[in-house]
């Protein structure tokens, strides 16, 4: 049964590396912007840009908005979508089979 587990996970991860790549893009603009325009240290400019942290400032208001509604909103219903609709058995019968 793990096994099974661990090729849906594969084939889930497989299907969503666009989605990945795009939060992954977001939060390293996040993270420069931060250092950048805020002059934040890169350690905290990262926490803040993984809303770990909070900065009173208006990028931050601009960022969190805006990560909540695109990346949150948009990127994980992308995510959902690509789990549920998309599933090719034929793609779980190759991987069972090596």
């Amino acid at each position: 049964m793990r096994r099974f587990f661990w090729i849906r996970l594969r084939m889930f991860l497989r299907r969503c590396a666009g989605g990945g790549v795009v939060m992954a893009a977001w939060f390293a603009f996040g993270t420069a912007a931060f250092h950048v325009i805020d002059g934040l240290p890169l350690s905290r400019a990262l926490a803040v840009a993984l809303y770990v942290g909070h900065t009173p400032s208006g990028l931050w208001e601009l960022y969190s908005f805006w990560g909540q509604c695109v990346l949150f909103g948009i990127v994980i219903s992308v995510f959902l979508l690509q789990a549920l609709q998309q599933y090719n058995p034929q793609e779980a019968c190759r991987m069972l089979a090596k």
